[in-house]
């Protein structure tokens, strides 16, 4: 999606942190797979940021929240 690349461009995270950090922010539980060594370590570099009132909110608009 493009507003989740401009807002991984924006803060300088991968699409998948900023979709894991969209899940921790609202509480929602997420388990990523990947096999990759490099992904798995982004995948949990999650603390040192977080999403704008903004952004979630238009993340919440794009239809993936339960």
């Amino acid at each position: 999606n493009e507003e989740i690349l401009r807002i991984a461009k924006q803060m300088e995270r991968t699409a998948a942190q900023v979709i894991l950090r969209w899940h921790l922010q609202h509480v929602i539980v997420a388990i990523p797979k990947s096999l990759q060594e490099q992904r798995i370590v982004s995948n949990a570099q999650l603390g040192d940021f977080e999403l704008a009132a903004d952004d979630m909110t238009l993340l919440d608009g794009l239809g993936g929240r339960a």
